[in-house]
């Protein structure tokens, strides 16, 4: 009989349940659930999720052997329990803010499953970007100088930001201490930025929630995917599986920062790798287990640490393309850890979110039933295909991963896919 394992991705298996669904939030994390799933069906293992009933239509493309659909009206923590008691293994794609990967992965421990995501420790250092930031200096690691911003009246304190920017004398970043990708990332500049962002304190800032200031550095957004044994006491130094650049776009303080995907593995991958497993054997990261991610500045040869994300990371999306074994393998060894597992990758791929508004004829019951299964044929880049949960249903959201020979190939791909679009009438919003 297959062991059973219980997959869960927070957006798109009901934790949005009774509000709106970010389609850009979306389709990256039914994309992280898709391939996931499929690496854990790979061992022959029985895999049982959860969906929200909004996208109920999507299941034909998920190798899930039971999906739940959760309602606008069902308490999704209770659907998450349920399935919870139903399995051996559990592994959670959540959130880090308001507690959600937190309290979800405790729900597991508690009910003496096995937890095949991060743990509770690493949970809990990675959810506050500033203990993260005292963590790197603890391991005495480059990062950019990072301060907490106090509250007054629930809303970070003015005067304090002033007082930092002046000091810093850089351009800085203000973000969410708990925030997750590039949400309500504010970068500053100059003085009058500074002011435009204050002018519009009440729009830009979430009323209770911490906030931090960051020195800014210019540089390569790059990340390292990570793999290492679930248990403790088997953790010697983590396994770097690729590394990856980012596409971030870190707007003006009156527009939203996005995350849009990135590119693996990093040019000069040999090269960065050794760079970074020289740090990895200093600090070994051994608060953190299973599949997680590092995000650093790469500015020439310097490397400065930003934050870990203590769960699966949109990377993995392309980063399963390229390995030439399967990682959750390594995850599922649970009475040992091979520490000398060597990471063999062949090829680049490509991920990214693309923007799109459909001017064609079709309804939106043809697109999903005609037009999107068709793009999968042709495509089978689309990870998340085109989707809309805007009340217009003309704004479009997918994601797409490529698996090339070379860079060139992968922009050639993305192009391909592109122009494909174009002719189905979507219009691509620049990104």
């Amino acid at each position: 009989m297959c062991s059973k394992i219980f997959v869960y991705e927070f957006i798109s298996g009901g934790g949005f349940n009774n509000i709106k669904i970010p389609s850009s939030l979306f389709c990256e994390g039914f994309g992280m659930l898709r391939s996931i799933v499929d690496d854990f069906k790979y061992l022959d293992l029985e895999v049982i999720s959860l969906l929200d009933n909004r996208v109920r239509f999507l299941s034909e493309i998920l190798n899930i052997d039971s999906i739940k659909y959760v309602e606008s009206d069902d308490d999704y923590k209770k659907e998450f329990l349920s399935r919870v008691k139903e399995s051996e293994y559990c592994f959670i794609i959540a959130p880090e803010f308001s507690n959600i990967l937190s309290e979800l992965s405790q729900i597991v421990i508690k009910n003496n499953k096995k937890l095949l995501s991060v743990n509770l420790k690493g949970i809990e250092i990675a959810s506050s970007k500033y203990k993260t930031y005292r963590y790197f200096l603890s391991h005495h690691l480059k990062t950019p100088e990072t301060y907490l911003i106090p509250l007054e009246n629930e809303y970070p304190l003015k005067k304090y930001i002033i007082d930092k920017f002046k000091q810093i004398g850089d351009p800085i970043i203000i973000k969410p201490d708990d925030g997750v990708g590039a949400e309500s990332i504010f970068k500053i500049e100059n003085e009058s930025e500074l002011n435009r962002l204050l002018d519009n304190f009440s729009s830009s800032f979430e009323k209770g929630r911490n906030y931090i200031i960051q020195k800014f550095i210019r540089g390569k957004n790059s990340s390292i995917s990570l793999l290492n044994s679930i248990k403790k006491e088997k953790r010697i130094k983590p396994i770097i599986l690729s590394i990856n650049t980012q596409n971030i776009q870190i707007n003006e303080t009156d527009k939203n920062s996005e995350y849009l995907g990135g590119e693996t593995p990093i040019e000069n991958f040999e090269e960065k790798k050794r760079l970074l497993e020289k740090i990895l054997k200093k600090v070994k990261f051994t608060e953190f287990g299973g599949l997680y991610g590092i995000d650093f500045i790469l500015k020439d040869t310097e490397i400065f640490f930003l934050e870990i994300n203590p769960r699966l990371t949109t990377s993995y999306i392309g980063v399963r393309k390229i390995l030439t074994k399967n990682p959750v393998n390594f995850l599922m060894n649970l009475s040992g850890f091979n520490q000398n597992y060597k990471v063999r990758i062949i090829g680049t791929s490509i991920f990214t979110r693309i923007e799109l508004i459909y001017s064609g004829p079709l309804s939106e019951k043809k697109l999903k039933e005609e037009l999107i299964p068709e793009m999968e044929k042709k495509f089978p880049e689309f990870i998340t295909p085109p989707i809309a949960f805007d009340d217009k249903r003309n704004q479009y959201s997918c994601f797409v991963a490529t698996k090339e020979k070379s860079l060139t190939k992968s922009r050639e791909k993305i192009a391909s896919i592109k122009s494909y679009l174009e002719k189905q009438d979507f219009i691509i919003k620049s990104n």
